[in-house]
């Protein structure tokens, strides 16, 4: 059993040719299976015509693509129009602009590939411009719980860590056990790493957790956690250990990952990709910076938030 602490990471790429693109959407497909150590140099192309063979299309969502021209514009009658704006502008998961005669697309590849406008990457802009929208992607790791807040903000697209597709009974892969996260309330008691290894605990809070205070306590006393705090803290960890034995029972006795994870706890580790917009970026922080929100999902958002604002 392994503890950490929910973290994020920018992902926002800064080239979009369509190679970037294709990486780019391969790095954010990998997390749901866990495999991005098979990332190669030439494996994005393969991987990406897996999605659209399998028609997992939500992760070519994650593909920012900006578009630029003013080969497609016409003045017709004092007013300058263009055929390509006019398509992305009638798109309802695409942000379409002019400028005199330059036309600036933000979309994704997901919109290019359904729609069958493949030919349009001709006018791919490497590049943000200066009135493109930004997208942002941002990898997530939180609890289950937290990723369930998230995913609400149906705008943005989304890539999950996969419980179905994930053995975590896998010794090489997954170390044979499972990974929580520590909620922020004990983030400062709880200590990061393996709580519980091949029989031995290796916390280094205290050896037995009581109420009774002549059980003396391991925990720096500077923290001034009483005994009904180190209690409580006991019986979180005990019953987390507690599903993580039962899951590796379950997979031993030969159930399926997808089947032996109906056992896993909301404060299961998992890894979120999360890409969108500035504008809905910040809905997302105005709902979940809020103090009203979860302790958790407010690190987290406020984290994304300084990233966003505060980049250097």
């Amino acid at each position: 059993m392994k503890l950490i602490k929910s973290s994020v990471i920018n992902i926002t790429p800064n080239r979009f040719f369509e190679e970037d693109i294709l990486k780019h959407i391969e790095l954010c497909g990998r997390t749901c299976y866990k495999s991005e150590d098979k990332i190669t140099d030439t494996s994005a192309e393969k991987f990406v015509n897996m999605l659209k063979k399998n028609k997992h299309r939500s992760v070519l969502e994650h593909g920012t693509v900006y578009l630029w021209t003013k080969e497609t514009s016409y003045n017709f009658m004092g007013v300058w129009r263009s055929d390509l704006f006019d398509r992305y502008d009638k798109n309802p998961y695409s942000v379409a602009y002019m400028d005199g005669p330059e036309v600036y697309i933000t979309t994704n590849y997901r919109v290019i590939i359904e729609n069958g406008w493949e030919s349009d990457l001709d006018f791919i802009d490497d590049e943000f411009g200066m009135f493109h929208v930004q997208r942002y992607t941002f990898s997530i790791t939180c609890s289950r719980a937290i990723a369930n807040e998230i995913v609400r903000h149906r705008a943005m697209s989304f890539s999950q860590e996969s419980t179905r597709y994930c053995d975590y009974s896998n010794e090489k892969k997954f170390d044979k056990s499972l990974t929580y996260i520590i909620p922020s309330k004990f983030n400062n008691i709880i200590p990061v790493g393996f709580a519980y290894k091949n029989g031995n605990w290796r916390l280094g809070l205290k050896d037995l957790y009581s109420l009774n205070d002549d059980i003396k306590s391991t925990i720096p006393q500077s923290l001034n956690v009483s005994a009904k705090e180190c209690y409580i803290i006991e019986k979180y960890l005990d019953s987390l250990l507690h599903t993580e034995k039962d899951y590796l029972e379950l997979s031993e006795l030969g159930l399926k990952p997808e089947e032996a994870r109906g056992v896993l706890p909301l404060d299961l580790k998992t890894d979120l990709i999360v890409t969108g917009t500035l504008s809905q970026w910040k809905e997302f922080f105005e709902l979940r910076c809020a103090k009203s929100a979860h302790p958790d999902v407010q690190v987290i958002a406020n984290k994304i938030k300084k990233y966003i604002y505060e980049p250097y």
